[in-house]
């Protein structure tokens, strides 16, 4: 004979104790800025799952010389014609919601009583979703400061971006200081790296970095007096003092303050998008030269052998049910790599040391 068993005796609260669904820290992609520097392409490198490729057409260089009457004209050489190619990253991870799980699991707050299996499924799929946002995030920012290290699950790539080496600065070679101590001079730092786009395409710049870099910028002596010369300033803060710096500097679109990041649960602390103690200069070109993409290739997830295509590949496996014990399996991931076709474009100042 069979013993009942009531809901009291599964350790579920009551309706009455539980009202309010209260959720911990979480990303939010939709305030995640990067696709505007490298928007996502799932299209474009279907036919090449192993590589991604690209040519690169030499600029045009110098003006067009003399000649004398009856001369022959000075033969120029042709453009050069050179091709980049990268092997994209495979990105991919599963969670497993077991047995009990499925048949026991509880929703959550006044909905305690409802049985939620389905529910579950959807709610570590979005968990797996946000992590491959983040993932897309930080290897965008890992990749516009210049280079992305790769060391996880016996992975260990390291790709370089190939940033020129006049364009990584560190403001206190020379007769610098870094930013914060005396003699400072964090315009004057922007100014001269403003030049390391002179013979470029570059027509605007933007200008990121995240909030202790903020913090800096916005007790420095020597950016408080200037502003201070201003009647429509009353206070400078992390939060303005970006917009007031682009009108004092001249030549900059917009600084940007972005403090984003994901939450890394082994270390127990927020690794941010862009690195402490970094500025990153990123030049607006031709809108038909974008600076680069995140190059997502196909995989057998997402389209299946016949129609395998880039993008997230978000999936359930429920042949796990018939299975003893029965499972359900979630997958998502994404196939590919960030890739700069203009690293020209793209200055990296450390004005701060490495702690």
């Amino acid at each position: 004979m069979s013993e009942l068993v009531h809901l009291s005796d599964i350790g579920w609260p009551s309706t009455e104790a539980i009202t309010r669904v209260v959720r911990e820290w979480e990303p939010d992609p939709k305030l995640f800025i990067g696709a505007s520097l490298l928007p996502l392409n799932t299209q474009d490198f279907n036919e090449s799952p192993s590589s991604i490729t690209w040519d690169i057409l030499a600029p045009a260089h110098g003006i067009t010389h003399a000649t004398s009457l009856d001369a022959d004209p000075r033969l120029v050489a042709p453009r050069k014609l050179s091709t980049k190619t990268v092997r994209p990253g495979y990105w991919r991870e599963k969670k497993r919601i077991g047995e009990r799980d499925l048949i026991k699991t509880r929703w959550v707050g006044p909905q305690d009583r409802e049985r939620a299996g389905s529910r579950l499924i959807m709610h570590e799929m979005q968990e797996l979703d946000l992590r491959v946002e983040s993932l897309i995030e930080y290897t965008r920012w890992r990749a516009l400061h210049g280079e992305l290290a790769i060391n996880d699950e016996g992975v260990v790539r390291t790709i370089d971006y190939e940033i020129p080496a006049g364009n990584k600065i560190n403001v206190s070679d020379g007769d610098g200081e870094y930013w914060g101590e005396t003699g400072a001079d964090p315009i004057a730092d922007i100014q001269n790296a403003l030049d390391r786009f002179e013979a470029t395409d570059v027509e605007s710049v933007d200008i990121y970095y995240n909030r202790s870099v903020a913090k800096l910028l916005a007790q420095d002596s020597v950016v408080r007096e200037l502003v201070k010369q201003s009647s429509t300033v009353t206070r400078v803060g992390t939060s303005n003092v970006g917009s007031l710096l682009a009108e004092l500097i001249g030549e900059v679109a917009s600084m940007n303050t972005y403090n984003r990041g994901y939450f890394d649960a082994e270390a127990g602390t927020l690794q941010k998008f862009i690195d402490d103690g970094v500025v990153i200069l990123v030049g607006r070109g031709p809108s038909t030269e974008p600076l680069g993409e995140w190059a997502s290739t196909p995989s057998l997830h997402n389209g299946g052998i016949d129609n395998a295509s880039g993008g997230k590949f978000p999936m359930a496996d429920y042949r796990g049910l018939e299975d003893a014990p029965p499972h359900v399996d979630l997958i998502n991931g994404i196939f590919g790599l960030p890739v700069i076709y203009h690293p020209e474009r793209i200055v990296v100042m450390r004005v701060q040391a490495e702690a």
